[in-house]
C-alpha cells in the first residue's frame, strides 16, 4: 500500500504543478482562457512512441501456501500507442509496451518463512487500452490524466538458490492489468508533441509456473505487484 500511496501522490503533485501553470497563464490574460480545443490537439489519428525508467515494488504471492516475495531492482520500459482525439478534450489509445527488471540480488527472496539468493528477472509485455482527458491551459502546454485497463504477458526467469537446489520460475501466463497516469503535452508543430509523464501499471493474480530441478512442481499464485514509470514520448499526428 505503501507503494500505490506514493504513485498516488505523484500523480498529484504532476497535475497540481500542471493545473498551477495554467492558472498562471489565466491570471496573464485576466482571468479568461480562451475556450479553443487543447493546443495540442491532433485531427485524425496519431502514433506515439515512449520509454522511461521503471522502479517496480516488490512482487508478491503465495508459494506452498506460505508468503513469497521477490524483490526487484529498477529497470526499463518502451513502447508505442496509436490514438485518436474523440472529443476536444479527450483521447482514446491502444498501448503495448514492455517492461524489464531484475531481481534485487542484495535483497534475499523470502519463502517458507524464510529467505533465501535469489537471481534472474521479470519481464511483461503489456497490452491496454487507455483514455486520457486534456486540461486546455490556452498554451502550447496541455497537462493531462487518465488511466486504462487490459492484459499483461508476464515471463518470469526467476532462480532461488534453496541450499543447493535450484527452485526456478520460468512461465508467468497471462493476467488482468491496469494503470493510472498523468503528465503534459507539449507541441512542437500542428503533427508534432512531446509528452513528459508519470504511469503506475500494476499486474494482478498472476501464477508462475515452478520447475524444481527439472520437474514440474507447485506454483507460485496471486503474484502481484505496481511498477512506476517516468517516461517520456513523441506524437505524430496523421
Amino acid at each position: 500500500m505503501t507503494k500505490l500511496k506514493a504513485a498516488l501522490l505523484g500523480t498529484t503533485i504532476v497535475v497540481a504543478l500542471a493545473a498551477s501553470g495554467g492558472s498562471a497563464f489565466a491570471a496573464k490574460m485576466g482571468g479568461v482562457v480562451v475556450a479553443d480545443a487543447p493546443s495540442t490537439m491532433m485531427s485524425g489519428l496519431y502514433v506515439s512512441v515512449f520509454g522511461g525508467a521503471s522502479l517496480p515494488n516488490n512482487v508478491t504471492g503465495t508459494y506452498d501456501s506460505y508468503g513469497f516475495t521477490v524483490p526487484m531492482s529498477a529497470g526499463f520500459l518502451i513502447g508505442g500507442a496509436i490514438g485518436a482525439q474523440i472529443t476536444d478534450y479527450a483521447r482514446a489509445e491502444l498501448e503495448l509496451s514492455y517492461a524489464r527488471h531484475s531481481v534485487n540480488t542484495s535483497t534475499p527472496v523470502s519463502m517458507w518463512n524464510d529467505t533465501y539468493a535469489g537471481s534472474g528477472s521479470v519481464s511483461t509485455l503489456y497490452a491496454l487500452g487507455n483514455i486520457w482527458f486534456d486540461l486546455n491551459t490556452g498554451t502550447q502546454f496541455t497537462p493531462y490524466i487518465g488511466g486504462g485497463a487490459g492484459l499483461a504477458v508476464v515471463m518470469p526467469d526467476v532462480h532461488v538458490d534453496y541450499f543447493g537446489s535450484d527452485y526456478d520460475w520460468t512461465a508467468g501466463g497471462i493476467a488482468p492489468a491496469a494503470q493510472f497516469g498523468a503528465g503534459v503535452r507539449m507541441k512542437v508543430t500542428d503533427k508534432v508533441t512531446f509528452d513528459v509523464g508519470y504511469r503506475a501499471k500494476a499486474v494482478f493474480s498472476n501464477t508462475w509456473q515452478e520447475d524444481p530441478n527439472g520437474s514440474a512442481s507447485y506454483a507460485a499464485k496471486s503474484m502481484n505487484w505496481l511498477d512506476q514509470t517516468i517516461q517520456a514520448g513523441v506524437s505524430v499526428g496523421f
